[in-house]
């Protein structure tokens, strides 16, 4: 999260056609050589996930913009799932490089970042030089995505539907109640006061007045104790745990998220998430929340961007500019193939370069990703 991991480096933009506010770490290159890397998270994540490229990046004199993407951090949370289509996300992502005069840019997706990334090379393909996928891949709107047929495929080979979670996150107010137990009561009171129906989130809090115009004051309890304390690291476990066998047993199935969450399950962390990590997590989804970012999957499942996708001629699907897809040789639930073969068809000057470890490769493996991320800079840089 932008405001807290990087406040001298934190910043805001109004942008898009609907005026959304983004927040954003930006630090300008050194040099008029250096390039910037634009950094897109997925979900459940935040610019603060960047974390090991933003300090080796900048040391090194390139330019950072890491946002905090829509419904996440400190950037604007609309509560319409339908206001995180792709297309008004990755106008968003493009006004945010317009904010800030970046030329010279590379791109950089991981997970649901990488959706936005694609449809930058498809409806702006002059704002980048180059392209990264990080755990997944390129992806063309001409490229089918049937998920209950993944599902039942999956189910067949492996035992497990391994997308079945997008279900539940598809599913209203369930999920975002059961990843923060005890935000709820705080969020629907304070909801119901302002004019304009927005995400509030006010954890482990009390509530001391509320006026109907919106403005409000709270007494801040201790942030890390308590029974959020206990389901926010739930959360991080069920997101980071890196033992092998826990995505598909305890992720992929709804009947093994929602047991997870209910009983406030918590599994071993791994070496890369440090305590310091665990606080700064508990501090960003205080203040934030899940909701934002589930509605990713709503917009996806219920089809709120299928129009304009079906819309993008497909010769603005192919990709000319380099790209670089970075594999998660561990990773359970997208093979280490699948996400070259979606990019292969598409992706005229394709790169692959595997990492062994699993779904957060910049985390997990920082040293070797930021190698592969500079060495592909310096090459399409001495192109530019």
């Amino acid at each position: 999260m932008a405001a807290i991991a990087y406040p001298q480096h934190f910043k805001t933009a109004v942008v898009g056609p609907a005026n959304t506010k983004y927040a954003y770490v930006h630090i300008p290159p050194q040099t008029k050589d250096k390039p910037y890397f634009f950094f897109l998270h997925g979900f459940p994540c935040t610019s603060y996930d960047w974390r090991n490229q933003i300090d080796y990046f900048s040391s090194k004199g390139y330019g950072i913009i890491a946002p905090d993407m829509l419904g996440c951090g400190s950037t604007e949370q609309p509560e319409d799932y339908k206001e995180y289509r792709l297309k008004k996300m990755e106008e968003e992502a493009v006004g945010i490089l317009d904010a800030e005069g970046a030329e010279k840019v590379i791109g950089v997706g991981h997970d649901w970042g990488c959706p936005t990334l694609s449809r930058i090379a498809n409806y702006h393909p002059e704002r980048l030089i180059a392209y990264v996928f990080l755990a997944a891949s390129y992806i063309s709107p001409k490229t089918p995505f049937d998920i209950d047929g993944v599902n039942a495929m999956s189910k067949e080979q492996m035992g497990v539907p391994v997308m079945e979670y997008w279900h539940f996150f598809n599913r209203d107010n369930e999920p975002e109640e059961l990843l923060t137990k005890d935000v709820s009561f705080s969020f629907i009171l304070a909801r119901f006061y302002f004019r304009k129906p927005r995400c509030l989130w006010v954890p482990s809090a009390v509530v001391t007045s509320l006026t109907p115009m919106g403005s409000f004051h709270i007494t801040q309890a201790n942030p890390t104790n308590g029974p959020f304390t206990k389901q926010i690291e739930s959360t991080l476990t069920l997101q980071f745990c890196d033992l092998p066998g826990h995505w598909p047993t305890h992720f992929s199935p709804i009947s093994g998220i929602k047991p997870y969450l209910e009983n406030s399950t918590k599994r071993p962390l791994p070496d890369w998430i440090t305590p310091s990590a665990v606080s700064t997590y508990k501090s960003i989804v205080s203040s934030s929340g899940y909701k934002g970012g589930l509605n990713l999957y709503r917009q996806h499942l219920r089809g709120a961007s299928s129009k304009e996708e079906e819309e993008i001629p497909e010769e603005n699907c192919h990709v000319s500019k380099p790209v670089l897809v970075v594999p998660c040789t561990m990773e359970e639930i997208v093979a280490p193939g699948m996400v070259e073969g979606m990019a292969r068809p598409w992706c005229k000057d394709l790169r692959v370069r595997e990492l062994e470890c699993r779904h957060w490769p910049m985390l997990a493996k920082p040293e070797e990703c930021n190698r592969y991320l500079e060495e592909f800079a310096e090459e399409v840089t001495a192109k530019a």
